[in-house]
């Protein structure tokens, strides 16, 4: 059987989010930076640069004039937005051809991260949740510890096939039944290694567990676990990101009562989304 230890030992070896994101990470924890000593990064990154002109120039900012320089694109998206387009950048410059311990292309894996990337942004300010400009990212990068685990689970194929069919465990059950741990688990090893924020190790930690997470600002993040779980239900639910556990999953009714929503607003959400989802396919279509 595969060890806990293994895997996470192997989380070393994946590459990290690179020069640029990290270049930009500093800057950011400069609060004397300016405009100018982000667009300087911006523009040695061909894909960045073109995601955020493309972001820039799109319908919803309604802009009289195009964007075409680094400057404008970052003083029209705002610091924050910078940054998550550069980690979502970064992140899609990272992705395997394939994750074929699930069953899916890099392709399919990307538009279901986009897809609960928007879905937990909506669900955020349907909520009025304290870290909405958070949730993006948080939903995008949730299933982060995939890209160290499909290599693992493709190995034991046969082994997660029997736990899923025969033994009807749940797909985080089976995980562990074959390899001591699951993507969860790793996810917030990744998370960890590169060095992002607490908010987005506990996503990809408890996205598919929101009610047992354990965390000293479990008030703080719980809201955000909860919109990520709930978006991560509903992606699927939508099409977006089919794999081999696609019927081994549970929704946590205790994340919609603590969100204070309905399933008709979640399936209001779900229709106001589908239009940017579209939009953000688009606009972070390069990742390098």
């Amino acid at each position: 059987m595969i060890t806990r230890e293994e895997i996470v030992s192997s989380v070393r070896d994946l590459p990290m989010l690179g020069a640029t994101f990290a270049q930009l990470s500093d800057l950011d924890k400069d609060e004397s930076a300016k405009i100018q000593d982000f667009a300087q990064v911006v523009e040695t990154d061909p894909a960045l640069m073109g995601n955020l002109l493309r972001l820039a120039n799109s319908a919803g900012f309604g802009l009289s004039h195009r964007v075409v320089t680094a400057v404008q694109a970052i003083s029209v998206l705002g610091r924050k937005r910078l940054m998550n387009v550069a980690l979502a950048t970064a992140f899609r410059g990272v992705l395997p051809k394939k994750l074929a311990g699930y069953g899916i292309d890099s392709e399919t894996f990307w538009i279901h991260s986009i897809a609960v990337g928007v879905l937990s942004e909506e669900i955020a300010r349907t909520s009025g949740m304290q870290l909405r400009e958070e949730s993006f990212v948080a939903g995008l990068l949730h299933d982060i510890g995939k890209l160290v685990t499909s290599t693992f689970l493709e190995t034991e194929a046969k082994a997660l096939a029997e736990s899923l069919e025969e033994k009807s465990l749940l797909f985080l059950e089976a995980e562990r039944e074959v390899m001591d741990a699951d993507h969860c688990m790793i996810g917030e090893t990744v998370a960890q290694r590169w060095d992002l924020p607490p908010c987005i190790a506990a996503v990809a930690r408890w996205h598919h567990d929101p009610s047992g997470m354990e965390s000293a600002d479990a008030e703080i993040l719980q809201p955000l676990v909860d919109a990520v779980h709930l978006a991560d239900s509903l992606a699927h639910a939508l099409g977006y990101g089919t794999d081999i556990g696609e019927l081994s999953r549970r929704i946590d009714s205790e994340a919609m009562k603590r969100l204070d929503l309905s399933m008709s607003e979640l399936e209001e959400a779900a229709s106001r989304a589908a239009g940017e989802i579209e939009e953000r396919k688009k606009n972070l279509d390069h990742g390098g």
